[in-house]
């Protein structure tokens, strides 16, 4: 890209004009009767390309802010009184550009890249219709905190997890273990499934009626029951204390 800010300014804008003419071409592409596959493979494309105007925007913003004032000189020096002999410079420069690069093409003329799938899809989930949890499943079948059962079975109970007792999970590292991947695999198969939708921000909502239930204690099987956690002034913890109402 050009060293001049307001050229960088112009082809960003550029950039910008071209993803959306992209992305309205991409949808209107598509068939009447898509998919499944076609029509997720199609929002992570829309995905990849907002991330690509997100990016863009952030550089276009940085520059028209001139936080170190190269813009504002380059405005200066292009409506001055010098504005003839900075036109030169400018050209002989180019100029000089394309003696040593005699092939380079116009930006101009290039497409916007189809973004790359970040999203690796089992054959097991066969682009999200199905959940592939067959390691989780092994850990469960290993674990004595929960019985014996078949793979369907699994599936149709592994989130019930209030129904273990309190006794058998409490200071259990390797249900603790079970349960942080269970929900890793379970965020990041939302991300695939969804992509143009925000995870964080469904998160941050179970999270928020999760605190105020806790509070009121509501939560399924931790209705009479708290746990606490206490720490000494020498900063040692103590195991778990249960508290009953």
């Amino acid at each position: 890209m050009s060293d001049s800010v307001i050229e960088q300014t112009r082809q960003i804008h550029s950039d910008l004009e071209k993803l959306v003419s992209t992305m309205v071409d991409d949808l209107l592409a598509e068939k009447k009767a898509a998919s499944h596959k076609e029509m997720l493979l199609r929002d992570h494309r829309m995905n990849g390309y907002l991330e690509m105007m997100q990016s863009s925007s952030k550089k276009l913003l940085n520059l028209y802010e001139d936080q170190h004032g190269s813009r504002s000189k380059e405005l200066d020096a292009i409506t001055g009184a010098k504005v003839f002999s900075e036109f030169y410079t400018r050209l002989n420069a180019t100029r000089d550009y394309h003696r040593k690069f005699p092939g380079a093409s116009l930006r101009l003329e290039d497409g916007i890249p189809v973004p790359k799938l970040n999203s690796n899809f089992t054959g097991e989930e066969n682009y999200c219709k199905y959940v592939d949890m067959h390691d989780l499943y092994k850990r469960y079948t290993n674990m004595h905190v929960f019985e014996k059962c078949n793979y369907f079975s699994f599936l149709g109970k592994f989130h019930k997890l209030h129904t273990i007792k309190k006794d058998k999970k409490i200071g259990n590292r390797q249900y603790h273990d079970f349960v942080k991947d269970l929900f890793k695999y379970m965020y990041e198969f939302f991300q695939k499934r969804h992509p143009l939708a925000v995870a964080s921000d469904f998160k941050a909502q179970i999270d928020a009626e999760f605190e105020q239930k806790w509070k009121a204690k509501e939560i399924e099987g931790w209705e009479q029951d708290v746990i606490v956690e206490e720490k000494d002034e020498d900063g040692i913890d103590y195991p778990p204390i249960e508290l009953s109402n």
